[in-house]
């Protein structure tokens, strides 16, 4: 059974309102070899009573004190976990019916690491279908793709094979990478992997209602240790100058805290960016809207 057991990774916290509809989710899977792993960070509401009333042993609930480090409630599951493969899935995220079936399908046939867009859904807006959190097929080497064209893959959409996330690493629980560390994982894995497939089409739906865990102060943290840790690594070939959508995020983040000098000076660094390491057309846009934006504030 193990050989063929999808575990499901939920980290939760504060929402016994919300989980429901991710634990149904799972439960209407049309693949049925699954489990799910509810870690809860101590919840002060209903959270706890809300998962218990499933009556359902697939359903395994534990608890943690993260200090507000997700990814220790997500290692743990991972450490618990019985299946082959591990599926990630945000208390608030919720998918189709026929998501891990199509994703094992991939795995089975020699996929490590599959990933899919996700629709957007937000408060009394219910699920929105013309917007999409879209993915893009990574090129290869699938390493050099993400440190150069930046985040390609949605948490809650990742099914991946449990030995090579192991072998990998893991998540980092590292304060600094913290709302960046599923990225910085994906780029271990990329290291030890070529394997990574995109499933066309959209399989599950993101929610974009409150809880979100990242921040101006928290992007520069992760964004900074990223470049710190990857770009300028000579043995995979990749460069040492800041790639540019790096430079986007620095900027944005500096300008949303008031910094408009220190924007300014990051979007001055893409100008040296290698053109087809960029584009990608869409941060071009931005970064040259957001250095208009702050031109004016210092004028």
């Amino acid at each position: 059974m193990e050989n063929r057991l999808v575990s499901v990774v939920i980290p939760a916290y504060n929402c016994g309102h919300l989980i429901s509809r991710a634990l149904n989710s799972v439960i209407s899977q049309t693949y049925p070899h699954w489990e799910a792993l509810v870690i809860d960070n101590h919840s002060e509401d209903n959270t706890r009573e809300v998962i218990r009333s499933f009556d359902d042993d697939r359903i395994r609930y534990m608890t943690i004190r993260n200090n507000g480090i997700i990814a220790c409630s997500r290692n743990l599951g991972v450490r618990e976990a019985r299946g082959r493969w591990l599926a990630f899935l945000d208390a608030d995220d919720w998918w189709m019916p026929v998501k891990l079936e199509k994703s094992v399908r991939a795995l089975e046939r020699g996929s490590d690491f599959v990933y899919h867009d996700l629709f957007r859904a937000g408060p009394g807006k219910g699920p929105l279908p013309w917007m999409k959190v879209r993915t893009r097929q990574l090129g290869s080497p699938v390493f050099h793709d993400l440190i150069s064209r930046g985040n390609a893959i949605t948490n809650s959409s990742v099914v991946v094979e449990k030995s090579l996330f192991i072998d990998s690493g893991g998540l980092s629980e590292a304060p600094e990478l913290v709302a960046i560390e599923d990225f910085e994982a994906w780029l271990r894995i990329s290291l030890r992997s070529e394997k990574f497939r995109r499933l066309p089409g959209a399989y599950g739906f993101y929610w974009i209602g409150d809880g979100n865990t990242s921040s101006p102060t928290r992007t520069i943290a992760g964004v900074s240790s990223i470049e710190r840790m990857y770009c300028g690594m000579a043995a995979a070939g990749i460069d040492a100058h800041r790639p540019a959508w790096m430079s986007l995020a620095l900027a944005r983040a500096n300008y949303r805290l008031g910094n408009h000098a220190e924007a300014s000076k990051c979007i001055a660094t893409a100008q040296h960016v290698n053109m087809p390491d960029i584009f990608d057309i869409g941060i071009l846009v931005r970064l040259l809207l957001l250095k208009f934006t702050c031109a004016r504030k210092a004028g």
